[in-house]
């Protein structure tokens, strides 16, 4: 069967709306293509409509000019649990300015919200809990307790990030971190604490 033709149709703003929906339109017998072009002057809407009742089936490209790409979905904020490792601040063979810290890192794609930590050590505290985002490195939560690295279980340590990805839920889990660059800042501040231990 062959493809209906085109119809044109004069436009008109004083036109009835059957007549203003359109320059060009396919007969609405024929669903093998666009059913219904919308044209408009510059700077008026093509569409309006009297009520707020749904849409069925209705796929826009943009909503408020931006693009659904860049529109946050309804997720899941997750947790990152993550014991604690020495820190070597740069000095290789001595152990006096090394320190006690956890990282906590948020998965790939998403950003560290807020977080915490635990000292469980039975000399330290925590001299510093906060988020750890230098150039370069994952969204994380670093905590440095006072306790001496030598005596104490890097076990009780311990770093929580409350981690969100605007397009997709994150999961609790609980990771191993053994080593990790830190920024040049938290790394400044370990020294401290060690110097002052």
């Amino acid at each position: 069967m062959a493809r209906p033709a085109l119809v044109p149709v004069e436009t008109s703003c004083n036109a009835p709306l059957s007549v203003r929906v359109s320059k060009c339109f396919p007969d609405p017998r024929h669903n093998a293509g666009t059913a219904l072009t919308l044209n408009s002057k510059a700077a008026t809407p093509s569409l309006r409509v009297n009520r707020t009742a749904k849409v069925p089936n209705l796929n826009a490209d943009r909503v408020d000019s931006l693009d659904s790409t860049r529109l946050a979905r309804v997720v899941q904020v997750g947790t990152v649990t993550s014991p604690g490792f020495v820190f070597d601040p740069g000095t290789p063979g001595d152990d006096s300015d090394d320190v006690l810290v956890a990282v906590a890192e948020c998965p790939a794609g998403s950003q560290v919200m807020g977080g915490g930590g635990d000292d469980f050590t039975a000399d330290g505290v925590l001299a510093s809990t906060s988020p750890d985002t230098g150039a370069g490195l994952p969204d994380a939560w670093l905590v440095i307790s006072t306790a001496d690295p030598a005596t104490a279980d890097t076990e009780d340590v311990v770093a929580y990030a409350r981690c969100w990805n605007p397009t997709a839920s994150v999961g609790d889990s609980t990771q191993r971190t053994t080593n990790r660059k830190i920024s040049a800042p938290t790394t400044q501040l370990a020294r401290k604490v060690a110097a002052n231990r």
